[in-house]
């Protein structure tokens, strides 16, 4: 039964690795998962562009879908195309199947089913959590990096600059996110309002800063008041917030700290100090007897 459970084990641990290097290797080709040295510009191959067409060909995906899928890239701060996406959800999901059903073959019976049940599970939900994971970096960098953007844009319009050229400008000398947010919103606006622009940036980042910022730009752009007060404003009402976040998730560190050293130090802790004196006892109790 032992030597059973061993081999269950060993096959479910090549299983996982097996689907887990068909899935770094699918990033690779995708351009979800760039080496260090390489430009992010050749995010996509040929490869990629090829498989995307092969699926697009093989199982239509309706426009709702895309537009769905387009919309979920976007608020993950991603310029991968939906079709891209898709063909990677399906290379995942087929090569975790793959992994499980060559597990299976050596597993069999009800632990075999469960095995490939696993791993079909598993190919599934990457490209997924991959999303989520990308969205959850994009809003925390969007955040970090306002405060500096809302200064560099209230120093363009106090020069003199115009508030479109202060965009463009906080694209450019900017990098990462907030760059790529400000640039698209300066991009936008040459065919719609910038108030319009900003509020769709808002909306799609969901963060409570930036939401805040836009409502105030489209509030002062209405009313006709000083931009450059109100950005300066908002920069400052950022950064305080974001001191306050910090603060709060530090004092909550210590709380959080205080059940590991309870159930595992302290117990070491009262054996160091209680073991001298218990081994005293018992060899008092000892000599009495």
């Amino acid at each position: 039964m032992f030597e059973s459970i061993t081999t269950g084990f060993i096959i479910i641990l090549i299983g996982i690795a097996a689907g887990l290097g068909m899935d770094i290797a699918l990033k690779r080709i995708f351009g979800l998962e760039q080496p260090a040295e390489e430009d992010t510009s050749q995010a996509l191959p040929g490869i990629a562009d090829k498989l995307s067409n092969v699926v697009s060909r093989l199982a239509p995906i309706s426009r709702t879908v895309m537009d769905s899928t387009r919309d979920s890239l976007d608020r993950a701060g991603s310029t991968m195309q939906p079709a891209t996406f898709w063909a990677f959800r399906v290379a995942s999901a087929a090569g975790f199947t793959a992994a499980g059903l060559v597990a299976s073959l050596f597993v069999g019976g009800a632990k075999g089913l469960g095995i490939f049940a696993a791993l079909v599970l598993t190919g599934i939900a990457i490209p997924q959590l991959w999303l989520l994971n990308e969205r959850a970096k994009w809003r925390d960098e969007l955040d970090r990096q306002l405060p500096d953007a809302l200064d560099l844009l209230a120093i363009c319009m106090s020069a003199g600059s115009s508030i479109d050229f202060a965009l463009h400008t906080v694209g450019s000398k900017m990098d990462g996110a907030i760059a790529q947010g400000f640039e698209r919103v300066a991009n936008e606006a040459s065919f719609s309002s910038r108030t319009e622009a900003l509020l769709r940036f808002a909306e799609r980042a969901r963060v409570p800063s930036l939401t805040i910022f836009a409502a105030s730009f489209a509030q002062s752009e209405r009313a006709g008041g000083s931009l450059v007060d109100i950005i300066r404003d908002q920069a400052e009402t950022v950064r305080e917030q974001r001191r306050l976040k910090v603060e709060s998730e530090i004092e909550k560190l210590g709380t959080k700290m205080l059940f590991p050293i309870i159930l595992f130090i302290l117990p070491v802790f009262l054996i160091v100090v209680l073991a001298p004196v218990l081994a005293q006892i018992a060899q008092t109790f000892t000599s009495l007897m």
